[in-house]
């Protein structure tokens, strides 16, 4: 009986790292691959929903340039957004043709 004690700890253990321990791996070896490829110019979007272009790291921080009359924020590593499905939008101006 002690031996199917044994056994579903063992299963149990090795449920939690294939569902919790490996994503998590992945998840943080992608974010450090993204923010090693980033280059000054590049779009990012920051956690809070804030766009702007990556000007560059200070230690634990970014420097982004959040619009044409470079200004510029400084804000922590973490709060990057490193999901790809977001992309940023230029808004649409429409005019009008007077005829």
């Amino acid at each position: 009986m002690d031996y199917i004690n044994i056994a579903i700890i063992v299963v149990m253990m090795l449920v939690f790292y294939i569902f919790f321990i490996l994503p998590q791996k992945k998840q943080e070896e992608q974010r450090n691959k993204f923010l090693e490829g980033l280059k000054k110019g590049d779009d990012i979007v920051m956690l809070s929903g804030l766009c702007g272009k990556f000007c560059y790291f200070n230690d634990n921080k970014v420097t982004i340039e959040v619009d044409d009359h470079s200004r510029k924020l400084e804000f922590l590593k973490d709060y990057i957004n490193v999901d790809k499905t977001i992309e940023i939008s230029k808004p649409n101006i429409v005019t009008k043709n007077k005829d």
